[in-house]
């Protein structure tokens, strides 16, 4: 018996052998890291492994269990600057640098990831100055590469960085898809 991800829950595959209930094998594959957090709320910040996409593509990510709660999936971190970030428009679709130091998780992930139910946004920020600030909102998603990976964000719901984070609902610059 198979069953892929459903809405609101995380993925598993249970696999019976001849109908024999003792022989039953069950796979956990989350979807995201609040999925790994509620199956293990001891689960401490560092790199997981997700299934977003289903049990055939796992996903490196950095699950930061301890802000505000824990439970949040890092789609981009960038900590000193070694990973550029000025690259062509296919890899801010596919993901880019290493998700145990700085990195993008990709357009076509968040897509995966913010499907499959509902998020909330918060973007964490620090000046060279040592300064932090944040922005957190009722809820996050984008939709597919057919329309342009559109950004649906919800209301402001806190953080000192107030609203100047996302400008007009657009909270990252891309390059054109034109471009290689």
């Amino acid at each position: 018996k198979q069953r892929l991800c459903s809405i609101n829950k995380f993925c598993y595959i249970e696999v019976f052998l001849r109908g024999d209930q003792k022989n039953k094998i069950s796979f956990y594959l989350p979807i995201d890291c609040d999925d790994i957090y509620g199956n293990d709320n001891t689960s401490s910040s560092g790199v997981y492994k997700i299934y977003p996409g289903g049990p055939t593509t796992p996903l490196h990510v950095y699950c930061d269990m301890d802000t505000d709660g824990g439970r949040w999936t890092v789609f981009q971190r960038r900590i000193d600057g070694t990973e550029s970030f000025f690259r062509p428009w296919r890899h801010y679709k596919t993901g880019f640098g290493n998700v145990a130091g700085e990195y993008w998780l990709g357009l076509e992930n968040i897509f995966l990831l913010t499907m499959r139910k509902e998020n909330e946004l918060r973007v964490d920020m620090e000046d060279w100055n040592g300064e932090r600030r944040s922005a957190q909102y009722s809820s996050f998603s984008i939709e597919s590469e057919t329309v342009g990976y559109q950004l649906h964000l919800g209301s402001f719901t806190g953080g000192a960085a107030g609203e100047e984070c996302v400008g007009h609902k657009k909270l990252w610059i891309i390059f054109k898809p034109d471009q290689k």
